[in-house]
């Protein structure tokens, strides 16, 4: 056993003896059977573990002010740029046009806000697009109504005209001007503006008809849809005039045959194509029509309206071709997508 202050070398102590109450006692078993005692000085044991109390206190504030220290700079991290992405969304709702540009130094925070900005934009596009859509229709609208001025009065007479014959037995006038009311009926679209194949084809064979009589039957128009398609909806008034061009400014004689055909696809576009064996026209004078130009020269009408009414309808999913041949005939291809964007196709 250690010895004790005051004790001599050698001297065996009590382990009860009053005078180990100045020590702190420490007591092991050894495998013989005998015990160690290790006795350390009460005022030495309490310095030392008051010095070992001060430091994990020391320790143990030091690591919650890293703690709270972290904690505030991971927040203004990613508070602060949260914050900056709500107000740019809350400007943005009050002005679209508004442009706000936001940087961080994450890279995370930096490709959201990316995101944002090209939705943003996107959405801008969106806005601008269904205003010059509005526009457009506005001004498509304003010219069927001082088209129908004229035709309204055209329409009633020719209805009185029909009743007028039919009362005196002239079979041949009425059915003439009942075709002819009929055509001139539809073209005045005083229905919806969208309308079916099926009732599209309707209105083209009563055209026809109706040129027939009036050329007496000295030219060939084939029709050949796809019975599945019939109900497949698409705007009024599309396949009228560029029948009718290929009839004024492509046949070569009075014999031509104009072929119609409407088919699907890849499943998702309706493919629309008016061809005739006529005279054709050069390349330059394709680009001419596709650019916009010839109005007021029969085909260039004609193609400029369908080309306008595709646009409003369709947008950009729209496409219209034209193939050409001096002498060779002439092949309008329409091609727009069954389904329009949103599921229905707007009115």
């Amino acid at each position: 056993m250690t010895c004790r202050r005051g004790a001599e070398v050698g001297q065996r102590l009590d382990p009860q003896s009053e005078g180990l109450n100045a020590y702190k006692r420490f007591e092991s078993a050894g495998g013989g059977g005998w015990r160690l005692y290790s006795l350390v000085g009460l005022d030495d044991f309490r310095r030392e573990l008051r010095q070992w109390q001060r430091q994990f206190l020391l320790v143990a504030a030091l690591s919650i002010l890293v703690t709270i220290l972290a904690a505030s700079y991971i927040w203004r991290m990613v508070y602060h740029p949260i914050q900056r992405m709500n107000r740019a969304i809350r400007r943005f709702s009050h002005d679209p046009s508004a442009k706000t540009a936001i940087a961080t130094k994450l890279q995370e925070f930096d490709m959201l806000f990316a995101s944002f900005q090209s939705m943003r934009e996107r959405i801008i596009d969106l806005i601008s697009e269904v205003e010059r859509k509005e526009k457009r229709r506005s001004e498509l609208e304003v010219e069927k109504l001082m088209s129908q001025i004229n035709p309204h009065f055209l329409h009633n007479s020719l209805n009185t005209i029909q009743w007028l014959a039919k009362a005196n037995g002239q079979d041949e006038i009425y059915n003439l001007v009942k075709v002819f009311t009929r055509v001139l009926h539809y073209n005045l679209g005083k229905g919806s503006m969208v309308v079916t194949v099926r009732d599209e084809i309707v209105a083209l064979r009563d055209y026809i008809e109706l040129q027939n009589v009036r050329y007496d039957h000295r030219f060939n128009v084939s029709i050949d849809c796809d019975p599945r398609l019939g109900e497949t909806p698409i705007p009024r008034f599309v396949l009228q005039p560029l029948v009718e061009n290929s009839l004024y400014h492509g046949l070569l004689s009075e014999q031509g045959d104009i072929r119609v055909t409407i088919r699907e696809e890849g499943g998702e576009r309706l493919a629309i194509a008016v061809a005739d064996d006529g005279k054709g026209m050069t390349e330059a004078r394709m680009n001419e029509l596709l650019e916009g130009g010839g109005r007021g020269q029969g085909l260039g009408i004609g193609l400029q309206y369908v080309k306008k009414m595709l646009d409003v309808h369709y947008g950009g999913a729209a496409r219209l071709e034209i193939d050409s041949e001096p002498d060779k005939g002439t092949r309008i291809r329409i091609l727009v997508p069954i389904r329009p964007e949103g599921g229905v196709l707007d009115d």
